[in-house]
């Protein structure tokens, strides 16, 4: 590449750069894009009501809810740091999701420079500042972004052949940190990294060590936490393992399950989705697995004819590939994060466990192994087998769960639906059977997709992904009940028509902000009650909770019983009757 080639393609990524900060960090206070749950502003709330309790009390169970203190107390201190120092409120809240989203963007760009081409970089971050899943998440106080962060910086470690001497003591540190942030790490640290450290066992006995050095990076930091933050509080914390609200809502088994369950969801009919967001997804997911599997034969064929000459590069075979086909290798990372389902919120943490699989499988696919390891990587079939694995569970499960499982159908959809996952996870496996049978069928594929046709195919797998972004992006939904668009809201704020359409491409949010809304309801008299039934009081509530648990400190003086004794209620369907006496009493207090 000329220096000039050089010069625009730095220029351009420091410019994507840019864009990817701004559209992270620009009105980062204002809601999320129209097409997430409103209960998620209420969750923000919940994840952050530990650091409030302890910034305004010095008590995390000043509330008596303290769920975040006791299984998140890695991004509960985080965020009490980051109130301490920039003060209290929605901006503060959101940002360590922000810059973990930036970050996150910034490190998954940089493998993909690093291991194919610095030619990719860009369009990678371009996929990455577009995605909608990682857009929206990244502008939201969940703790799924800050998480995902952690465990990219656990996994990558652990890819080189020859990892740095302190570099599995590093990930294990890494995995840790992950896991204070959210215990979920367990289920998605455990299978990428697991895999990386059970191949390394199967090739060599000095992986021993490595394993060691893992394991003590991990005990640094799970060791204290066990010691000094869980056994100390072990009665709220088991009850709260029990049943997240106390209540005995949440069954043991749905957490015995809580695996199978990132590989299933159901609508309110219970019908089986497959785990996308368009409507096109298993074309978009085909085509993906056919590129992955033509560069895996690209390097198998590598390394049978040219494995005695030495290299000077690390992927020498990649100089052969079109742009199409190296391109796919970033469409992979940030189209499968794109994973989301319509219920249960389970597509924000299915987003977390498909990367790193991914990742895995475009490691291993292009990696330098030797002759003796298994052809085309185990790891690279088990990502390229994920696309036909949800393709069977879209098709198969909902006339076999009910043979299968009828009495679980029948009883309880959301058991059944954790069943469905549990089963599918468990087939994924026999799935590989035919790639490792009948080899030469798949890699006749592979070919196809190398020729002028599977070009086109995966060019136009590339505009659905594009088609996707923009329909996500430009498309807020209206609901002439509940709420207005964040367009509206601009246009009768006198704005100009650039930023018109800037709020529509990037900011597709229905007008639930603290910023707009709560000021005005905690100036107005006390609502009807009537007036507060038929306008949906849970969507009511939702807002007044959210702006509650972070509106200034001059509302803290209100007494606990009021503050939050009721407050869980909100969340448990036998007392929602009683939610608007409840926000009425609020509003009063406040006033």
């Amino acid at each position: 590449m000329t220096p000039q080639k050089n010069k625009g393609l730095r220029l351009l990524t420091a410019v994507l750069v840019v864009i990817l900060i701004l559209s992270r960090l620009l009105l980062l206070s204002a809601d999320p894009p129209s097409w997430m749950p409103g209960a998620w502003i209420t969750d923000e709330g919940w994840w952050g009501d530990s650091a409030r309790g302890l910034y305004f009390f010095g008590d995390p169970f000043a509330d008596d809810f303290g769920t975040s203190f006791l299984l998140c107390p890695g991004y509960t201190w985080s965020l009490l740091l980051l109130f301490q120092s920039l003060g209290i409120g929605i901006f503060q809240l959101r940002l360590i999701s922000a810059l973990s989203g930036i970050l996150l963007v910034l490190g998954l760009s940089s493998f993909v420079g690093k291991k194919v081409s610095p030619r990719l970089v860009p369009f990678a971050l371009l996929l990455g500042i577009l995605d909608p899943c990682l857009f929206g998440h990244s502008r939201v106080a969940l703790l799924e972004v800050p998480q995902a962060l952690w465990l990219l910086l656990a996994l990558l470690p652990l890819l080189p052949e020859k990892p740095r001497r302190w570099g599995p003591f590093c990930s294990g540190v890494c995995l840790a940190i992950a896991f204070s942030i959210k215990p979920t790490a367990v289920t998605f640290g455990f299978l990428p990294i697991g895999m990386v450290l059970l191949l390394r066992l199967l090739r060599s006995r000095s992986a021993v060590r490595e394993i060691l050095f893992f394991g003590l990076g991990a005990a640094l930091l799970l060791g204290p936490l066990l010691l000094f933050h869980i056994l100390p509080h072990w009665d709220r914390f088991a009850a709260t393992l029990a049943s997240e609200t106390a209540t005995g809502k949440d069954q043991l088994l749905d957490k015995l399950l809580y695996f199978g369950k990132f590989f299933n969801s159901t609508d309110d009919d219970g019908k089986f989705l497959l785990l996308w967001s368009a409507k096109a997804s298993p074309a978009i997911l085909i085509l993906s697995w056919l590129g992955l599997l033509s560069l895996a034969r690209r390097r198998d064929q590598f390394l049978r004819s040219d494995s005695s000459q030495p290299r000077k590069r690390p992927f020498p075979f990649l100089r052969s590939l079109g742009t199409m086909e190296l391109g796919i290798l970033a469409f992979v990372f940030f189209s499968f994060v794109a994973y989301h389902s319509e219920r249960d919120q389970a597509h924000r943490r299915l987003a977390l466990l498909v990367p790193g699989l991914a990742l895995l499988g475009v490691h291993w696919a292009l990696e330098k192994k030797k002759r003796r390891d298994v052809p085309l990587g185990m790891l690279s079939l088990l990502a390229l087998s994920l696309p036909l694995l949800l393709a069977f569970k879209g098709l198969a499960l909902p006339r076999l769960l009910p043979l299968l499982f009828p009495e679980a159908v029948r009883q309880d959809l959301r058991t059944s639906s954790n069943l469905a996952g549990l089963l599918t996870l468990l087939l994924w496996p026999l799935l590989l059977l035919p790639l490792l049978r009948w080899r030469s069928f798949f890699q006749g594929l592979a070919t196809f997709a190398l020729e002028k046709g599977g070009k086109l195919l995966l060019a136009l797998a590339l505009l659905l992904q594009a088609g996707l972004l923009a329909t996500t992006c430009t498309n807020p939904r209206f609901d002439l009940v509940k709420e207005q668009t964040r367009l509206k809201e601009w246009v009768q704020a006198g704005e100009t028509v650039l930023g018109d359409y800037a709020a529509t491409l990037f900011f597709p949010i229905p007008v639930r902000t603290v910023r707009r809304v709560l000021p005005t309801a905690f100036s107005a008299p006390p609502p009807n009650l009537d007036v507060f039934e038929r306008l949906q009081p849970r969507y009511l509530c939702e807002n007044v909770i959210h702006g509650y648990l972070f509106y200034p400190p001059r509302y803290a003086d209100i007494e606990k019983k009021h503050r939050f004794s009721s407050l869980t209620d909100v969340r448990i369907g036998p007392y929602r009757g009683e939610t608007p006496r409840f926000l009425i009493r609020i509003l009063e207090r406040i006033r």
